[in-house]
């Protein structure tokens, strides 16, 4: 559900070691997310985007530590005032999972096509003219990953003022529904589910530009092989 680790690249999920005693906090949440370039993370956070609390239920902690280990049980408990059944907490939490599965498949996606760009434009500068059908179709390569890029998240919101002139792409779309969803009691609502199938719906049509990027990148390392095309230039 969860890791925290001396390893951790962010505050958020790294164990500062230190002699005497030690403590972490964990507010409930699943791990989150690591977003890609262009994303502007919330304010005060280091890189790292918090995802959904899990339900009321039994879990476990880990400990580990060189060889040894230690493991301990805990119950979360839902809140008294409330009267909410287990099924309207499996329903909250599926609809949760499911917003959180679309969003890490998008900054996944994201994150290869901007490696992938970065390689393209530095492949680009070494191609001549001999090699014009490699080139042409890294440039139909490069325009699909920005236009798809651009239906994904808003690249130009890098303050909060921005949010106001650049209008929000589909992730901050779903990240919206996600907190939404989280912060409110069950039961879930007709809209939201509704509004997450306009979204996963959304986020299939645009995946299909993915999938030909994935298909060009493919075309372009076959033609490469085809043609001979060495790794370092020689110059002019």
């Amino acid at each position: 559900i969860r890791t925290f680790s001396s390893d951790g690249k962010y505050n958020s999920n790294r164990i500062n070691i230190k002699e005497g005693y030690a403590s972490i906090k964990w507010g409930g949440d699943v791990d989150g997310f690591i977003p890609p370039e262009g994303v502007m993370v919330p304010r005060g956070s280091d890189g790292y985007m918090s995802s959904y609390n899990v339900k009321p239920g039994n879990y476990s902690v880990v400990f580990s530590y060189g060889d040894y280990q230690k493991e301990s049980s805990f119950n979360i408990l839902p809140d008294p005032r409330q009267s909410t059944s287990p099924e309207e907490f499996d329903k909250k939490e599926n609809l949760l999972n499911k917003i959180h599965s679309d969003v890490n498949d998008i900054y996944e996606s994201l994150i290869k096509m901007q490696d992938a760009r970065s390689q393209i434009k530095d492949l680009q500068k070494r191609l001549g003219s001999e090699f014009s059908a490699i080139v042409d179709l890294s440039k139909q390569t490069l325009d699909l990953i920005d236009e798809t890029e651009l239906k994904l998240i808003s690249p130009k919101q890098k303050t909060f003022q921005d949010v106001i002139n650049f209008r929000n792409q589909l992730d901050a779309q779903l990240m919206d529904l996600l907190s939404t969803v989280n912060r409110n009691a069950p039961p879930i609502t007709s809209g939201q589910l509704e509004r997450f199938v306009d979204l996963h719906n959304t986020w299939l049509d645009i995946r299909k530009s993915y999938d030909i990027i994935l298909s060009n990148i493919s075309s372009i390392n076959t033609m490469l092989i085809e043609s001979s095309v060495p790794f370092i230039s020689k110059g002019q």
